[in-house]
């Protein structure tokens, strides 16, 4: 209206499960829900690497919150199944935030970088995975995160080790 320009929002999704048949997963997400927001993810995953039953995977995440920061991330991960029912995983990413205005940010929202390695162990016996009616799930997860938050003009900057343990049963 008047002299200011339009813009889009929307959002997209694609997820292909079983690429030709081989197994193989490509998901891309894209949301725009106002002028100044939106977010965007990338995963894949390659099944059974050199024949052996280790599948890899990556995905790539970017957040723009208004005009408060923008979020990068990075995740690479393996799974390695054990048996046909006990899977071992090993992950480990990055991610940066940027601050669009550190010095004025009323939440002390600042530059900062983070790095992170996941260790897990799924087992599941359930009879149907998409529609069970009998059986046991279970899985736990350890994540371990280091995240450096820069010095501005008026804070220091310091580093914090974060430690989150994830266990489900079903």
């Amino acid at each position: 209206t008047g002299t200011k320009d339009g813009y889009y929002i929307g959002s997209f999704m694609i997820d292909l499960g079983n690429i030709l048949g081989t197994g193989r997963k490509f998901q891309a997400d894209w949301n725009k829900q106002d002028e100044s927001s939106q977010d965007m993810r990338i995963y894949y995953e390659e099944p059974w690497l050199a024949g052996l039953p280790l599948d890899l995977s990556g995905q790539f995440l970017q957040v723009f919150q208004d005009s408060s920061y923008i979020k990068r991330g990075f995740t690479v991960g393996m799974k390695y199944s054990l048996s046909s029912r006990i899977n071992a995983h090993l992950s480990f990413g990055g991610e940066s935030v940027i601050a669009e205005d550190q010095d004025q940010s009323l939440f002390d929202l600042r530059n900062s970088k983070s790095t992170f390695y996941t260790i897990g162990l799924t087992y599941n016996m359930l009879d149907d995975r998409m529609n069970p009616s009998k059986g046991i799930s279970y899985s736990s997860f350890v994540t371990q995160q280091r995240r450096k938050l820069e010095t501005t003009e008026d804070r220091d900057g310091y580093s914090v080790n974060d430690r989150k343990i994830t266990a489900q049963l079903e």
